[in-house]
């Protein structure tokens, strides 16, 4: 006699007949919690080591057109402003 597929299990479905469930634990936070004095002197830090590489690698990705293109649009954002 053939099964339904209703009552089909599969490999990756599992079975808790006879066993125990799996209790989930809550986990551990790694990261102690810190005072904003503190993460702003880590951001700074960061942002030292980070920030002076983006701009120099984004230049040497660019092409030639890329880059003209970006320098006549930050062009007319400037000049293109209202005096007043």
């Amino acid at each position: 006699m053939l099964a339904s597929k209703n009552n089909v299990k599969h490999k990756n479905q599992c079975s808790i007949e006879g066993g125990s469930p799996v209790a989930k634990k809550p986990v551990p936070k790694l990261v102690p919690k810190l005072s904003a004095a503190t993460l702003k002197l880590y951001a700074e830090a960061f942002n030292k080591v980070v920030a002076s590489k983006g701009g120099k690698a984004r230049a040497q990705a660019l092409t030639p057109t890329e880059r003209r293109k970006i320098a006549q649009k930050a062009a007319r954002a400037r000049w293109g402003k209202a005096k007043g």
